[in-house]
């Protein structure tokens, strides 16, 4: 079993996570465990082609099942805060870790560009300090308009790409 485990939580964090898979060059991540957590089942059947493990989350029931962290050492949760299910799980499944004694809980989020809306950058900024106030786990917050500065060419279109090979290098540091 892998001791490294990587899990995207949501639509964002499934894609993040999508990319960096294909385009890692780093043996870590390509030996990890892969879990996609999403309550949208369209969005995990992109996922289905992987050798990842789907998890449905349920909208009804707030929680994560922790038998999922057995024989983790490391974990990494990728999320994307503003939207519904990275917002709400992302601080659930660190809490469901660290209870499941994961020596290295790291959580890497990425916080809604401008154009995504006030009510998202809302959302995100209470479940970021949610996420900070969380013992035990490091918290990486990636701030999407931060990249406006290092790549002034950003457009809708290829802002999360950007953001996508911002994060794998995050994820690499991390490790």
């Amino acid at each position: 079993m892998a001791k490294l485990m990587i899990l995207a939580i949501g639509n964002a964090g499934g894609n993040i996570v999508g990319t960096i898979r294909k385009q890692t060059e780093q043996a870590m991540l390509k030996e990890a465990k892969y879990i996609f957590a999403d309550c949208d089942e369209s969005d995990l059947k992109k996922h289905e082609a992987d050798d990842s493990q789907l998890i449905l989350l349920n909208t009804d029931k707030y929680e994560v099942p922790g038998k999922i962290f057995n024989g983790v050492e490391k974990l990494v949760i990728i999320a994307g805060l503003g939207g519904k299910t990275g917002t709400k799980y992302a601080e659930l499944a660190a809490k469901y870790a660290i209870d499941a004694d994961i020596a290295s809980v790291n959580v890497i989020a990425t916080f809604p560009f401008v154009f995504e809306g006030d009510n998202r950058i809302n959302l995100a900024s209470s479940a970021a300090r949610k996420l900070t106030d969380i013992n035990s786990v490091n918290v990486t917050i990636f701030n999407n308009e931060e990249l406006l500065a290092k790549y002034p060419d950003l457009n809708f279109f290829n802002a999360f790409e950007a953001a996508d090979k911002e994060i794998m290098q995050i994820i690499e540091d991390v490790l």
